[in-house]
């Protein structure tokens, strides 16, 4: 493995555990405000907990970006699924949230399923063909509904939980906002493709603009995925939302550095059985949290 991936590999660990010790933070903020009352904007504002989880992933998320300067997504996303160990513990110890066996099987089960994509891609090498590349693979008539499609589908499934005040209206907003978030790193690759080619920015012509649309996307995704998952906190404990956030998060870019970028065309014939194994393993950890969060709550 060159180098160069290996230090991707460590900013994109790096990366993700600043954005779970983040998410956590946020939470215990939610909790804090909703405990003096009902949450307002000022609250909200005002307490340093959610205040520091906001700033941890906006932190991670540049970190990230100098980690796609060195790999390719699909190698970088896998590898960050071992940041589920500093969620596990932070949720435990400084949430003092209680862990069930069947969530510890859960989480084991998500780590288990992104190792296996990080097997599969390992060999991938990187497509790095140019900015101009890389946007008109993620904004265009195919991978526009394709993304959009599932992110209004699970929208939809959202505000109806919302509407009933159902009980799985927190894990409805955790895997919105995972996909959202998802949808923010795969623009966040053109993103920071454009900001490598074309800084210090002496060419304002059409490169510029196309920068500026992916800028707009990228923070607009970002800014939605933690409107959500605070939505998530709300109605549902940390250690339930956050995985949910956090696996579909790396699953949905992963399979956009596949479609969207044309590295599933690398992958060798066992390698592309690993890797639906992977994506298959992480999207049933998904349920498996849901469905022992269910449970504990029931019990």
């Amino acid at each position: 493995m060159d180098f160069k991936y290996f230090i991707a590999i460590v900013l994109g660990i790096v990366s993700f555990s600043l954005k779970n010790m983040g998410y956590v933070l946020q939470k215990k903020g939610v909790n804090e405000i909703t405990a003096n009352g009902a949450a307002t904007v000022f609250k909200h504002f005002t307490n340093p907990s959610w205040l520091v989880g906001q700033v941890l992933p906006f932190a991670g998320a540049f970190i990230l970006i100098v980690a796609y300067s060195y790999g390719p997504i699909s190698v970088i996303m896998p590898f960050s699924g071992l940041s589920f160990i500093v969620l596990l513990l932070f949720c435990r110890y400084y949430l003092m949230e209680k862990i069930s066996r069947g969530e510890i099987a859960a989480i084991l089960a998500g780590i288990g399923g992104l190792t296996m994509l990080n097997v599969s891609t390992l060999n991938i090498t990187d497509r790095l063909t140019g900015f101009r590349y890389f946007f008109l693979n993620t904004f265009n008539g195919f991978s526009l509904p394709v993304m959009g499609a599932p992110v209004l589908l699970a929208l939809g499934f959202a505000l109806i939980c919302l509407k009933r005040k159902s009980r799985f209206r927190g894990p409805a907003f955790g895997v919105l906002a995972g996909m959202v978030g998802g949808v923010s790193l795969i623009v966040q690759k053109p993103f920071s493709m454009g900001l490598k080619e074309l800084f210090p920015f002496n060419d304002l012509g059409i490169n510029f603009v196309l920068l500026l649309v992916c800028g707009v996307v990228f923070i607009t995704c970002v800014i939605l995925a933690i409107y959500f998952l605070n939505l998530g906190y709300h109605f549902d404990r940390g250690v339930i939302v956050t995985p949910l956030y956090a696996v579909l998060q790396i699953v949905v870019p992963v399979l956009g550095g596949i479609v969207f970028f044309g590295e599933w065309n690398l992958l060798e014939g066992c390698m592309i059985v690993l890797c639906i194994l992977g994506l298959s393993v992480s999207l049933v950890s998904v349920g498996l949290f849901t469905y022992f969060g269910e449970k504990k709550r029931e019990n």
